[in-house]
């Protein structure tokens, strides 16, 4: 089973990843596995926005019995992308009070927000909006789409 398979790619790799995380957290190679082969369509598209934000993310990361989507073991922090068929709110708030207990911060993300497209910040300068208007756009772009969640963790915890 591919799980398992990963399992054992970590297990093989932490050493070196740790090495590399402790010289430059911003360059650590998370290419240890074929990726692509195993992502669903909502975690490509996470995927291609955390690597082009260059957060020190790692895919299906192992803790405890379970398999983050994309975590850093370093800071604890993990993204989990909610597709509407495969998250069940009950068992994931079980499994994220056990993940917090142990010190990770959850970030869950439904499935449509990883797939949205909304004018960045920059974008919205150039168009006319009042200042409540701007505001309320800039928030949605950062709480509503991939690429404004992910900036946001990366300016919380890898800043």
């Amino acid at each position: 089973m591919k799980f398992e398979e990963i399992r054992n790619v970590y297990a093989e790799n932490m050493q070196s990843l740790s090495d590399q995380y402790e010289q430059d957290s911003h360059k650590v190679d998370p290419y240890i596995y074929d990726w692509a082969s195993i992502f669903t369509p909502i975690e490509e598209s996470m995927w291609s926005e955390i690597r082009a934000a260059g957060l020190p993310m790692f895919p299906q990361f192992p803790v405890f019995n379970y398999f983050l989507d994309f975590a850093n073991p370093f800071v604890k922090v993990a993204i989990e992308c909610d597709g509407a068929g495969w998250h069940d709110p009950k068992k994931d708030a079980k499994r994220d009070k056990k993940l917090q207990e142990a010190g990770w911060i959850i970030y869950r993300i439904p499935g449509h927000v990883c797939n949205r497209v909304l004018l960045c910040p920059a974008e919205l300068k150039e168009l006319e909006f009042d200042e409540e208007e701007f505001a309320q756009r800039v928030h949605d772009y950062m709480t509503k789409t991939a690429r404004g969640v992910v900036m946001a963790i990366k300016q919380k915890h890898f800043w």
